[in-house]
């Protein structure tokens, strides 16, 4: 039987194509989930401390659940419950007077928390970057 290493060698390719496709589109939803939760982050931070000077309005808060709900929508490919905890704040910030502050810690849904958890979600994708090329892949 005679093997044509020309097929072969074009089969390999389209796969090994395929497979750096698929990775760089994964890539680019995790980069579009860290963006939406930092973006969450961030403005929340932002609202926060204009809140020291006045009200937080109307539309901050819808601002801030729309923001929220979209995090949690992008970050739940990678994280279950991360993604849970971002829906929940946007539930927070879509009627937050109706909160008390031992639910919101029972919710585990803080800034500071949410801050923390949207680092780890970044440091265990580079993690699992530095794994995927010591393992070659």
């Amino acid at each position: 039987m005679k093997i044509n290493y020309g097929i072969l060698i074009n089969g390999l390719k389209a796969a090994w194509d395929r497979i750096a496709k698929n990775r760089s589109e994964e890539m680019a939803r995790f980069d579009r989930a860290f963006a939406a939760l930092y973006k969450a982050v961030i403005e929340t931070r932002i609202i926060l401390g204009k809140q020291k000077r006045q009200p937080i309005t109307s539309e901050d808060k819808e601002k801030l659940s729309r923001l929220w709900g979209d995090a949690g929508m992008y970050v739940s490919e990678f994280d279950h419950e991360l993604a849970m905890r971002c829906d929940i704040k946007s539930g927070f910030w879509a009627d937050p007077e109706h909160w008390t502050n031992e639910q919101i810690d029972d919710a585990n849904i803080r800034i500071v928390a949410m801050e923390r958890e949207m680092r780890e979600l970044l440091r265990g994708n580079r993690k699992a970057k530095r794994q995927n090329r010591t393992d070659g892949k």
